[in-house]
């Protein structure tokens, strides 16, 4: 499995480096970023291009936000190669749960995302503050 995380400006960059200072260096990650001069057919040739090098791999795409230039261009990509898949929305504890499973499956990482996804995000309000334990949330 292959990871191509793609976002406005250089935020798949960080998120992806954040991942590594947690997890070690992934050599299965790609990031692209759209800048103010890209379009959706430069993002499609730029995808493309850099999906050509592995042939034969899945791939996870995970992209900032649905309807956006990164959604976009992967979506035409998706719709020529059905080896991938598309996640709208992600966010560091996405990427490192996914980066945590070497042997995922294009035919089960839908499934799986599912069931982490719910889990990478709380709200918190003052009205909480007394009602949580800190070592809760110790890594």
């Amino acid at each position: 499995m292959r990871y191509l995380v793609i976002s406005h400006g250089p935020m798949s960059k960080g998120t992806v480096e954040s991942a590594e200072m947690i997890l070690g260096t992934q050599e299965n990650v790609n990031t692209l970023s759209v800048t103010i001069d890209s379009t959706i057919e430069s993002m499609y040739s730029e995808i493309s291009g850099l999906i050509s090098n592995y042939p034969n791999e899945e791939w996870i795409i995970l992209t900032d936000i649905i309807g956006g230039t990164p959604f976009n261009a992967s979506y035409r990509y998706l719709e020529k190669y059905k080896n991938s898949i598309i996640v709208t929305g992600f966010n560091l504890p996405l990427l490192i749960e996914l980066f945590m499973q070497p042997d995922l499956k294009l035919e089960h990482a839908l499934d799986f995302i599912k069931t982490i996804q719910p889990n990478t995000m709380s709200l918190v309000d003052a009205a909480m503050v007394s009602k949580i334990d800190e070592e809760d949330f110790d890594l």
